[in-house]
C-alpha cells in the first residue's frame, strides 16, 4: 500500500522499515513480506532553507495468514501398504505456494497391511511457518477389499488379500485346513494354516474359491 506524510517546508519525505522479513518500502510503496512487527520511520533531511524535521515512527504489526491444510483422502486395497499421503491448502497470498512454507504438518495414519477393510482418520499435526497460522484438516483412508475378491462366508476376523507372491491368507486357527479350488472344482491347494499364514502363487486370468473354516472368497486373478 502508498504511504502518505508531508512537511509543513513542502519538502519529500522518505521512508525506511526497521524489518523487512516483514515489510519492504520502495519509494513510498510498502510491502508486506511476512508475519510480525516492524517500525515504519518517516524522515525529512532538510536542505539550505529548511532544517530537516525530526523523524517520525509508527509501529506496524502483521498478523499470520491463515492457512487450511487439509489431508487428502486416499484408498487402498486391504493387503496393501498405505499410499503417499498428500496435502491440499486454501489461503495463500501474494502468490505463494507450499515451498514457501517453514515446517510441514505431520501426516500419520495408524493402518497397515493388516488392517481391516474400513475408514481409518488420516491425522495431521505440528508444523509451523513465519507468516501463516495453520488450520489442520484431516482426511479418511478407506480400505477397500481386494481388487477381484468377492467374500461368499461371512467370518470377518478371516481375511484374504494378493501380494507379490499369489495370494495370502491371515486370521485363520493354526490347526485350520485351507483348501483352494479353480473354477473346474478341482483342488489345487490345500495345507494346514499353522501360523496363521498361507502363500499360494497365483496364475493370472483365473478363478480361485479359497475355503477355510468359517470363511469362504471368490478370486478372480484379472491383474
Amino acid at each position: 500500500f502508498t504511504l502518505s506524510g508531508s512537511s509543513s517546508s513542502g519538502l519529500p519525505v522518505t521512508y525506511t522499515s526497521s524489518n523487512t522479513n516483514v515489510a519492504t518500502i520502495s519509494n513510498d510503496t510498502l510491502t508486506i513480506t511476512g508475519a510480525g512487527t516492524v517500525t515504519i520511520t518517516a524522515t525529512q533531511t532538510g536542505n539550505a532553507d529548511y532544517d530537516a524535521a525530526a523523524p517520525v515512527s509508527q509501529i506496524l504489526t502483521v498478523n499470520k495468514a491463515p492457512l487450511t491444510i487439509t489431508a487428502d483422502n486416499a484408498t487402498r486395497p486391504f493387503g496393501q501398504a498405505n499410499p503417499v499421503f498428500t496435502l491440499s491448502y486454501s489461503g495463500f497470498v501474494n502468490g505463494d505456494n507450499a515451498s514457501v512454507l517453514d515446517v510441514l504438518p505431520t501426516i500419520t495414519c495408524n493402518t497397515n497391511d493388516a488392517s481391516p477393510v474400513g475408514s481409518y482418520p488420516i491425522l495431521l499435526s505440528g508444523g509451523s511457518d513465519n507468516s501463516y497460522a495453520y488450520v489442520l484438516a484431516d482426511g479418511i483412508l478407506e480400505v477397500t477389499q481386494a481388487n477381484g475378491i468377492e467374500d461368499i462366508g461371512s467370518d470377518t476376523e478371516i481375511y484374504v488379500y494378493v501380494t507379490s507372491n499369489g495370494v495370502r491368507i491371515k486370521g485363520c486357527n493354526p490347526q485350520d485346513i485351507i483348501s483352494i479350488y479353480n473354477a473346474a472344482g478341482q483342488m489345487v491347494y490345500s495345507a494346514v494354516a499353522g501360523n496363521g499364514w498361507i502363500d499360494f502363487p497365483l496364475q493370472k486370468g483365473r478363478i480361485y474359491i479359497i475355503r477355510a473354516p468359517r470363511k469362504t472368497v471368490k478370486l478372480i486373478t484379472n491383474y
